[in-house]
């Protein structure tokens, strides 16, 4: 008989980490963003805080972002989530068009490629950089 599948909490816990202070902190992969990241059942990456939410708090609601009370992107406690309006939460981040997640402007820094389905998409060359740069640090291509 095939070994049972885990199931995501227990994959979530499996990876976690508690620190003294109460945050769950994430072991496994982590995305170029810097949120945890584990592959749902439907096999897409999904972040890891929101897997957290929807198993112990309940489902995200169509309009809303799950956003971290606490300072660390690789922490899943529910307690240190909440839900926010994806409007608030992008303000809250200060993310909008005119610039890229980590705050580079898009004017300067904008680039357009096709995704795996062909779609064209929009992406930061000054964080593009950055990610090369590390990846080369660690020895990496």
């Amino acid at each position: 008989m095939a070994p049972r599948k885990q199931t995501i909490e227990e994959r979530l816990l499996r990876r976690r980490f508690i620190t003294d202070d109460g945050h769950w902190l994430w072991t496994g992969a982590v995305g170029t963003h810097g949120y945890g990241c584990l592959n749902s059942p439907e096999n897409n990456e999904y972040l890891v805080h929101r897997h957290a939410w929807a198993i112990w708090v309940g489902p995200i609601p169509a309009g809303y972002d799950v956003h971290h009370k606490c300072p660390y992107k690789l922490c899943f406690n529910s307690d240190h989530l909440e839900l926010k309006e994806v409007s608030e939460h992008r303000r809250l981040h200060r993310t909008s068009d005119e610039t890229c997640l980590k705050g580079h402007l898009r004017s300067e820094h904008t680039s357009y490629k096709k995704d795996g389905k062909g779609n064209i998409v929009r992406y930061c060359l000054a964080c593009q950089r950055e990610a090369t740069q590390r990846r080369q640090e660690r020895g990496g291509r």
